[in-house]
């Protein structure tokens, strides 16, 4: 009697972990529905975290002593490249700031490349507005190279350089 019940009890277990894995893959892909939302992004792109809304499990990243955590973080399961967002509150009027570009640009600069393709980067603004960030290899290593020039200026509390990093070499 012992032997048939824990084979109807492996059979019954066995025959429910199809329905399990289902249901996990779909909480993976409906996660983070809402900032997805706000992102326009499709459904296959996995969220990992966000300090928007009512989400408080920022994604940080670290990479030589600079850390930072995006606003949103996704992975897209298609091209295996993580995707960086940024919401902004204000309306898009025009263009992207300059200021607003070199911060999409150091995350997505900051995230681990691993085998995979450079990360795509996106700002969300409150008008329902959504633009891509190109990465800029030449600002990222100008924001990387202000570390130095960071350190310094806490010292003594004002810019050693007051010249935009746009217009610098």
């Amino acid at each position: 009697m012992d032997h048939i019940e824990i084979d109807n009890i492996v059979f019954f277990v066995e025959s429910y972990y199809p329905y399990f894995f289902i249901l996990l893959g779909l909480y993976y892909l409906f996660r983070g529905f809402l900032i997805k939302r706000l992102f326009k992004f499709p459904f296959w792109y996995l969220f990992l975290g966000s300090d928007i809304g009512g989400n408080k499990s920022p994604y940080y990243f670290d990479k030589k002593g600079i850390c930072g955590a995006p606003d949103a973080v996704f992975f897209d399961i298609l091209t295996l490249s993580f995707v960086i967002g940024e919401y902004k509150s204000r309306n898009y009027n025009n263009g992207v700031t300059w200021r607003e570009r070199f911060q999409v640009t150091l995350y997505t600069g900051l995230v681990p490349p691993w085998f995979f393709p450079r990360s795509k980067g996106y700002i969300a603004y409150g008008c329902g507005t959504v633009k891509r960030i190109s990465f800029e290899r030449k600002y990222y290593k100008g924001l990387l190279s202000l570390k130095k020039e960071v350190i310094e200026a806490k010292k003594i509390w004002q810019p050693l350089n007051n010249l935009p990093l746009y217009k610098r070499d």
